[in-house]
């Protein structure tokens, strides 16, 4: 009888064994190394923004060991907001969803623990979820953050990589924790600064290039280009003022040629009327004394005749 019962307790420590080894090993679970979670980024004009408008940024993961649950935390900017209770949705087809926990009152700091079903490990790399943020329609231009703390209030970064307490990891095993952000544009307005700015250097250039045609020196301008425009205008002034110059020589010398001339004529014009009237008069006086030799001549002829007759 004492034999019989102690086969039967050996058999029953035989049986229990290894199921205590099989316990043992399966708690000595190593931990990972170098995983890196991330959230992606987007832009938005404000034209697109119509009340609350919610976008979706996808969630990735790389290195990834095996989990069958992972835990990390999402952090707003305070213009940003999460979009209601569907604040992180899960993309991978082997993840069962997302739990979500709050982790302070002001609603800016999530905590989203993926989970696996059953005691099956995700070993795949890439996106494993989305995260939905909702900007407000009357947000400014702008770049909105959103991080990934370590910890916030009671809940921090946390990986399982299998189901089981001792196999829980945390934030020693992951190399990075890569935040995203939301750039909000104004194209609208960019382009309106950028039409007035043109504008404001057209109206610039305008006087120098009106200064370069008509020869006037333009304004002082700050810019380089301006200055060299400044610089020919000047130059262009200057030779349009010595044209002016000798210009004004030529015609002045023209005018002082033009009355030596109307001198000279004016004073052979005086000779002449003076030779005229000279003659003028040494024609008078030859008449009288061509007058009296006449009287002489026929007075000479008379007597002649006179004593030609007294011979006969």
């Amino acid at each position: 009888m004492k034999l019989v019962n102690s086969v039967i307790g050996l058999a029953a420590a035989m049986a229990v064994l290894p199921s205590c080894v099989c316990f043992c090993a399966e708690a000595e679970y190593e931990a990972p190394s170098d995983i890196e979670v991330s959230v992606g980024s987007c832009e938005i004009d404000r034209s697109q923004l119509s009340g609350d408008t919610i976008v979706e940024l996808p969630v990735s993961i790389n290195n990834n060991c095996g989990f069958v649950s992972l835990n990390v935390l999402f952090e707003l900017d305070n213009r940003l907001s999460f979009a209601g209770d569907y604040e992180v949705a899960a993309k991978a087809k082997k993840l069962t969803g997302v739990n979500i926990y709050n982790c302070y009152d002001s609603g800016n700091t999530i905590s989203a623990c993926f989970e696996v079903s059953g005691r099956s490990r995700f070993t795949d790399n890439g996106e494993i979820g989305a995260l939905r943020v909702s900007i407000p329609e009357n947000t400014p231009a702008g770049e909105y953050g959103i991080s990934m703390p370590d910890s916030a209030g009671d809940f921090e970064v946390m990986i399982f990589t299998y189901n089981s307490n001792d196999a829980m990891f945390g934030r020693e095993c992951f190399s990075a924790l890569n935040g995203g952000s939301i750039t909000v544009t104004d194209k609208y307005h960019e382009d309106q600064s950028d039409s007035g700015s043109n504008e404001e250097e057209h109206n610039a250039q305008q006087p120098a290039a009106e200064a370069e045609d008509t020869g006037e020196k333009a304004p002082a301008v700050t810019t380089a280009e301006s200055k060299t425009t400044v610089t020919s205008s000047t130059s262009t002034a200057a030779k349009t003022t010595s044209t002016v110059s000798s210009t004004s020589s030529d015609r002045s010398s023209e005018t002082q040629t033009t009355a030596a001339v109307t001198s000279s004529a004016e004073t052979s014009s005086a000779d002449e009327v003076k030779s005229d009237l000279k003659k003028g008069r040494n024609r008078n006086m030859f008449a009288p004394v061509l007058a009296a030799s006449l009287l002489v001549i026929g007075a000479a002829v008379v007597f002649v005749v006179k004593k030609g007759g007294k011979s006969k």
